[in-house]
């Protein structure tokens, strides 16, 4: 099973959504694998070294994976998200 099945709990079923806002339509749009920084409301930081997973429709839960060798799961509100970073 890789990272990037439709395994992850992510509602891939196309309807109106609650998940609104610039962030998670550009997460509609992102490939599953696809590097990414994310910028988080509240946060002093930025959370970087992600690879994105998926986004739950009903929930609007983006998951990512967090490269840093351990490969811990990172699960963000998008409507939480202020910015993100697409790597190359």
């Amino acid at each position: 099973m890789s990272l990037f099945d439709n395994e992850c709990g992510c509602n891939k079923k196309k309807r109106a959504s609650k998940c609104d806002g610039c962030i998670c339509d550009q997460l509609r749009k992102l490939r599953p694998g696809t590097k990414v920084d994310a910028i988080v409301s509240g946060e002093t930081e930025d959370t970087d070294n992600l690879i994105f997973s998926c986004l739950d429709e009903e929930t609007c839960c983006a998951t990512f994976i967090q490269d840093y060798g351990n490969r811990d799961v990172v699960i963000l509100d998008c409507r939480q998200i202020q910015g993100i970073r697409i790597h190359d």
